[in-house]
């Protein structure tokens, strides 16, 4: 068995130990998913008052994060809001 985990280890090095870049795309990516996934407008609104400046500090990190900020915002307002919804997002960003 430690056979294989040392193998394991030699071929895939950074599988124990992922670098902060990835760490912070992980985090983002569930955050992203927990947001997808609000089935209410109260939910949403809930889980946006916990996650959304800490999501937008993110926009300081490493060039991908930044992207992947970026790109799941331009979402929230494209695909996930109706025009009406948008003020929500503004009033939770007044509140932070």
């Amino acid at each position: 068995m430690n056979h294989a985990r040392d193998l394991r280890q030699r071929l895939f090095p950074m599988s124990n130990s992922p670098s902060e870049e990835a760490k912070e795309l992980q985090l983002v990516g569930k955050v992203e998913l927990k947001l997808a996934l609000a089935e209410s407008d109260e939910q949403l609104t809930k889980l946006l008052s916990g996650y959304l400046a800490p999501l937008l500090l993110k926009l300081k990190s490493s060039h991908p994060v930044r992207n992947k900020v970026i790109a799941f915002q331009t979402i929230i307002e494209l695909f996930i809001w109706p025009t009406r919804k948008k003020a929500l997002l503004r009033q939770c960003v007044v509140r932070t």
